[in-house]
C-alpha cells in the first residue's frame, strides 16, 4: 500500500492509462497478486487497468452506512450514545487507522519506504526516526 499526499507521489503504475493522473488530493496505491486499486481521497476506488472495472460486480451492502445529512459522524456518535450501540469509527478502529496516518508523515519524512514493528512502535531499521514515534519528556515531566 502507498499512501500519496502533499505531491510526493508513488512511482506510476504501468497499468494506468494515459489520460489517468493521480489525483491532487491524495489517496492510496493498493497492490496485490491479482491487480493494483488507486483510491483517490473522496473518490470512489478504481481497479488497474481501467478495463478490470467493466467486470467488477458491486459486492452486497453487510456494514451499515452513516447517517445522512450534514456532519454524519457527529450524528452517529450523539446516537450511539443515546442508544448504547457502537459507532462505525469506534476508538479501537480509530487507533490503528490513525497510527497508519500517522506513519505515512513518518515516511514522508524519511523519504523512502520504512519498515514498521508495531509491536515495539519503532521503525526497524532506522532509530534516528524515533524522535518522531516517541517523546523524550524533560526530567519530573515523565510518564
Amino acid at each position: 500500500m502507498f499512501w500519496y499526499d502533499g505531491g510526493q507521489l508513488p512511482k506510476r503504475p504501468e497499468e494506468m492509462g494515459p489520460d489517468q493522473q493521480f489525483a491532487k488530493g491524495g489517496g492510496t496505491l493498493w497492490i496485490g497478486s491479482e491487480g493494483k486499486l488507486l483510491n483517490a481521497t473522496g473518490r470512489p476506488a478504481r481497479l488497474l487497468p481501467e478495463a478490470k472495472m467493466k467486470d467488477f460486480v458491486k459486492p452486497e451492502q453487510t456494514t451499515p452506512r452513516l447517517p445522512v445529512g450534514p456532519a454524519p459522524h457527529h450524528r452517529e456518535w450523539l446516537d450511539a450514545i443515546r442508544s448504547g450501540k457502537q459507532t462505525s469509527a469506534n476508538f479501537e478502529y480509530s487507533a490503528l487507522l490513525t497510527e497508519i496516518v500517522l506513519l505515512g508523515n513518518v515516511a514522508i519524512h524519511a523519504r523512502k519506504k520504512i519498515e514498521w514493528d508495531g509491536e515495539n512502535m519503532r521503525v526497524k531499521d532506522r532509530p534516528d526516526l524515533d524522535k518522531f514515534i516517541k517523546r523524550e519528556y524533560r526530567k519530573g515531566w515523565s510518564l
